[in-house]
């Protein structure tokens, strides 16, 4: 694995097919080439090349680890336990997105430049949500796009306000649904991409208080919404489902990059980034079983 990821970085992006670049991160990043969140928030940073990606709700560092070469990355998350190599240029601030927008200057954090695109994945209530997107909006630009994970729960269960296992999205989904009534004039829609839907807003206005000023209200309307109000309501009227499919989705999103690049260039790059931390991962894995098998040939 080593060797490969020398081998990446001398060789360079013109002696790589693009298709076999892609192949080979989706294997060592862990992402599945088959459409779901994560493919098309890689998808979505290959095609919008932004400048600048904030994302609430870092975790362990898998969705930012998607971001491109040139790309000036924000993480927030209070509790983050980072597991992927990130961007070079990224900051993680260990905070609650409350608190970030509270006490960060975020325009000094994103050194003077637009943002171009967010990812709210924090915490899964609707308030919160609600408050992460006043906040996001607050700091967007005509171009910018604001995603939100976690739209479309599979079931009751997940749809809990109380967190559960195997997989919590809370009532984010009456984000959207709030979104689309309040606020007509911004464009809101929800990829249908496993395992629980994301949501894409564009059209974006930094002026609007309409969300701050009845904030009380929307929380006193939404938050007691069953998942039965949900499940009986039309998706594509309540959420703005679209089908999951690049195509779709593309239609959606800024009709240009907000940078010029070699795209591949910039993927061989991401993919030599990658390789020693998977090589890490994969010999601590195998460190037990090694350590046993000597012992035994000792003996």
């Amino acid at each position: 694995m080593a060797l490969l990821g020398q081998e990446v970085r001398t060789r360079g992006a013109s002696r790589w097919p693009e298709h076999g670049i892609d192949r080979l991160y989706a294997r060592i990043a862990r992402v599945s080439r088959q459409a779901n969140y994560l493919s098309l928030l890689d998808w979505i940073h290959q095609y919008v090349l932004p400048r600048t990606y904030l994302e609430i709700g870092t975790a362990r560092g898998h969705s930012m680890s998607l971001a491109l070469p040139g790309t000036a990355c924000i993480g927030i998350d209070p509790k983050p336990d980072i597991q992927f190599t990130l961007p070079p240029d990224s900051t993680v601030y260990e905070m609650t997105s409350d608190d970030f927008f509270e006490q960060i200057d975020v325009a000094q954090a994103l050194r003077g430049q637009p943002l171009d695109l967010a990812f709210i994945d924090g915490m899964h209530r609707f308030e919160v949500a609600l408050r992460d997107f006043i906040n996001l909006e607050s700091l967007a630009a005509p171009e910018t796009t604001i995603l939100i994970h976690d739209c479309l729960p599979p079931n009751e269960v997940a749809a809990s306000r109380k967190w559960s296992l195997p997989l919590w999205t809370g009532d984010v989904w009456k984000t959207i649904a709030a979104l689309r009534e309040s606020r007509p004039d911004l464009s809101v829609s929800v990829a249908d991409v496993p395992p629980s839907g994301l949501g894409i807003i564009r059209k974006l206005d930094p002026a609007s208080s309409i969300l701050r000023d009845h904030y009380d209200e929307l929380c006193e309307r939404y938050i007691p919404l069953s998942y039965e109000y949900f499940e009986q309501m039309d998706k594509s009227q309540l959420m703005g489902v679209v089908p999951g499919d690049w195509e779709h989705v593309r239609a959606v999103l800024p009709s240009r990059p907000f940078r010029e690049a070699n795209l591949t260039a910039l993927k061989v790059q991401r993919l030599a980034r990658a390789i020693p931390h998977a090589a890490r991962k994969v010999a601590a894995s195998r460190a037990p079983a090694l350590y046993s098998l000597r012992r035994r040939r000792s003996t």
